[in-house]
Parts: structure tokens; C-alpha cells; sequence
């Protein structure tokens, strides 16, 4: 067994789904943002992600550096079959082999998808702690989030075998797929079963919201070691918020695709009675047929406007000319857009769903509407317009927000009890 001799000897891997590089979701950001933290604190950090080669052998591992922090991919092959997306043995193998090469005192897994949870049980028979910082509901649901084929919220959450069955049937019904009935009933008993015995090789378990504590409880995913840790943002400098008179900006920011809820933005604001608004739209489209759609049914085309993907750096500039930002998401757990807009200064209208409403406080730092309801987001947009002085009001009750370096902190003496205890 390997002890902790010195500040700088403590090695940690992070796992993550993907890398900034290839996407700049809030799990990839906040893992980099997190390593780059990590490293100053004098940890040597190495991150890993999956790559899809059909070509290239499974773990075949590509190495490089990424603005100082040691990165590495390792690939495995794209597979339709469902019980290798949650339990890959070669995956798990192939992990296996790369732990031994480069020698790690901690694991810190921030998502499954493309390895499974098989490196979990890999890192268990090594004897190498492993953390879990769950960034969605990806242990309780097959679609890493609760949404049922017709948009509408699974506020029930997984209750039943039988339940998370017929809603894959919905979902891919053009497939026919009643004939296999028997064996998606034992599929999905077995993913069950499968992931709550994945807690016994998982030493601390950290979850950012109650919601999704909660969620866990509930369903039979209980962890001793489970740790409420709200996620840290990556803090960056804002610009002056420069209000515009007699103009009311509202701003969508962020991914757009029906889980996202942009569509219930166009249908809100199609309600408006007024013309002294403007909606700024930033984002990467990740369904065009969508977001056409949508915006060709926009009835105030003319305050609507497109202005294409943005990156990190982009964000203080954009909320210096927003007044109000609006999160519609149907499905969250906790968003950092959110927490990016409120280090901004900027209040948010979003949806009453998930880790959601433990950041926002409705009608003291923005407002809550309805999921799914862009009936009751257009009433919330309408009461900011017969009353703008609220988002003053708004303004002067949003806190600072947590910041990924009190994260590193936390993190440090998390890690360091671990391999202290197991040293």
C-alpha cells in the first residue's frame, strides 16, 4: 500500500465524460476548472476521458497536455447495448491497465457514460479510494434524467422496474421492441442492482444539491459517506451591468435542445402584450430541426436574436447587457448557469424543477415558474415588464456564490483523510 509522504506527492485522477476541448458543458468545465485548482494546491492531477474509435482497440490511451494539466484519453467502442453503458467489463479492464501504469493515489469520478461503473469495482479490487461527485441523476435513471417522452417531469422518480420499463417503451416505440419485453424487465432490474452494489466500492459520495440527496434516499441508493456539497463555480470578472432605458433584455443562455426548455421561452414570449423587450439568445444548437422550428413560430421575430455559440470568456459581456436572465430547463440538478448569472449580479426567471429552487429564492433573487408550463413563465416575464424596478430589487438580493476554490479546499482534506486512513 502507498503512503502520503509529502504535500506534493498525492496523485489524483479525474474521471469525467468529456473534455472542454470537445464540449463545454458544465461537468467538463467545472472537472477542468477543478483539476487546474488542484494543481495550484500542489496535487498531481491527471485527467481521463472517453473516446468512440470503432477502429482503434478498447484502452488504447492517448496522451497529452492541455495548458499544463496531464490529460489523457482512453477508447472504447460505441455500443447500442444497454447493459455494457452501465456495466462494461472490457472498459473496466482496460482502466484497470491504465491505473497500474500510472500509479494513483485516488480516483474522483465525476461521470460514467462511454466507461460504466465497472472502473468503480476495478478501483475497489486495486485497493484505490474512489470519490463519486454526481453532476446528474445518472445512477437512478437511464437517461441521466427524469423527463418522460411527452417533456413532462418524472417527479415520481424511478419508483419501479416496471415503471422506468414502459417508459424506454415510450420513448422508443418505432422499434417495436415488446417482443424483448422480458429481457428489458431483466435489463433494467439488473441496473438497478447493479449500481446500488457500485456504492459498496465507492468510499465518499458527493452530491451538490438536496434535491438529489434526496432523490438517492429515496430509491435505495443510501451512501454512509455521502457529503451535501454545493458545487463551486469558476469565478470570473464581471462587467458593469449597463441597463438600456425603456428596454427590458431578457437572455436564454445555454445549450439548446428540448430538455433545456428554449421552446418554452418562444411560446412565453409569443403571450407578451408588449414590444419593449428583447430576447438574447446564446448557445450551441444541439437539435437544429428544433430550434427552427421554434424560432419560425416566434410572433415578435423582430426582438429576437440569435447570437450564436458562446464560450466561457464571452459570459461577462453578455450579462453586462442582460437585465434578466431565463433558465427554462424541464430537468436539472445544479445548474451552473444559474450560479454563473448570480456571480454576474444577474437575476434569473426559472423553472421550479430539481436543485433549481435551492439557489433561486422566488421573488427575492428572481423568480420560479411552473416546469413545463411556458404559460406561467410568460406570467413571470409579463409581471418584470408592469414592473421593472424589481429587478433592482432583485439584484440586491443575490448572494455570492460558493467558488470552485473552496471546493479545492474542501476537496484537499477529504482526499488526504482518505489516503491518511488507508496508508
Amino acid at each position: 500500500m502507498k503512503t502520503v509522504q509529502t504535500e506534493t506527492s498525492v496523485k489524483i485522477l479525474l474521471v469525467v465524460h468529456n473534455f472542454p476541448t470537445q464540449s463545454l458543458s458544465g461537468t467538463e468545465l467545472y472537472t477542468y476548472n477543478l483539476a487546474q485548482g488542484l494543481r495550484q494546491r500542489g496535487f498531481d492531477v491527471r485527467i481521463l476521458y472517453p473516446t468512440y474509435d470503432p477502429v482503434r482497440p478498447v484502452g488504447a490511451i492517448h496522451e497529452y497536455i492541455h495548458e499544463g494539466l496531464s490529460v489523457a484519453t482512453m477508447n472504447v467502442h460505441p455500443t447500442q447495448n444497454f447493459v455494457q453503458q452501465f456495466m462494461n467489463k472490457q472498459a473496466g479492464t482496460a482502466f484497470g491497465n491504465y491505473l497500474s501504469r500510472v500509479d494513483v493515489d485516488l480516483v474522483h469520478f465525476h461521470h460514467f457514460i462511454g466507461f460504466s461503473a465497472s472502473p468503480l469495482q476495478v478501483c475497489s479490487q486495486m485497493e484505490i479510494p474512489a470519490v463519486v461527485t454526481l453532476h446528474d441523476e445518472w445512477l437512478l435513471c437511464e437517461q441521466h434524467f427524469y423527463l418522460h417522452v411527452d417533456g413532462n417531469y418524472c417527479s415520481e422518480g424511478p419508483e419501479t422496474v416496471e415503471k422506468c420499463v414502459q417508459c424506454f417503451l415510450s420513448r422508443y416505440s418505432e422499434m417495436n421492441l415488446m417482443q424483448h419485453i422480458q429481457g428489458l424487465y431483466h435489463v433494467f432490474a439488473l441496473r438497478r442492482q447493479y449500481l446500488q452494489n457500485a456504492l459498496n466500492w465507492i468510499n465518499t459520495l458527493i452530491v451538490p444539491s438536496k434535491f438529489l440527496q434526496e432523490e438517492l434516499k429515496k430509491h435505495g441508493f443510501y451512501h454512509p459517506k455521502t457529503l451535501l456539497i454545493p458545487l463551486g463555480l469558476y469565478t470570473f470578472n464581471p462587467i458593469p451591468w449597463e441597463p438600456q432605458e425603456g428596454l427590458i433584455r431578457f437572455s436564454y443562455v445555454g445549450n439548446i435542445n428540448f430538455p433545456k426548455g428554449f421552446d418554452l421561452v418562444i411560446q412565453a414570449l409569443n403571450m407578451l402584450n408588449t414590444d419593449n423587450v428583447q430576447l438574447n439568445i446564446f448557445g450551441d444548437i444541439q437539435q437544429l430541426t428544433y430550434f427552427k422550428h421554434f424560432m419560425n413560430t416566434s410572433f415578435k421575430q423582430q426582438v429576437v436574436k440569435y447570437h450564436g455559440p458562446y464560450k466561457p470568456e464571452d459570459l461577462p459581456g453578455i450579462f453586462s447587457q442582460t437585465d434578466i436572465a431565463i433558465v427554462p430547463s424541464r430537468t436539472e440538478n445544479y445548474p451552473f448557469i444559474v450560479r454563473e448569472c448570480f456571480h454576474a449580479g444577474v437575476p434569473v426567471i426559472a423553472s421550479n424543477v430539481g436543485g433549481i429552487p435551492e439557489i433561486v429564492a422566488d421573488n427575492v433573487n428572481g423568480l420560479l415558474f411552473q416546469q413545463g408550463d411556458f404559460r406561467d413563465l410568460a406570467s413571470k416575464l409579463q409581471s418584470v415588464i408592469r414592473n421593472p424596478k424589481v429587478i433592482l430589487t432583485f439584484r440586491k438580493h443575490i448572494q455570492p456564490m460558493r467558488t470552485i476554490s473552496k471546493d479545492g479546499e474542501e476537496l484537499e482534506e477529504i482526499y488526504r483523510k482518505i489516503i491518511e486512513i488507508k496508508g
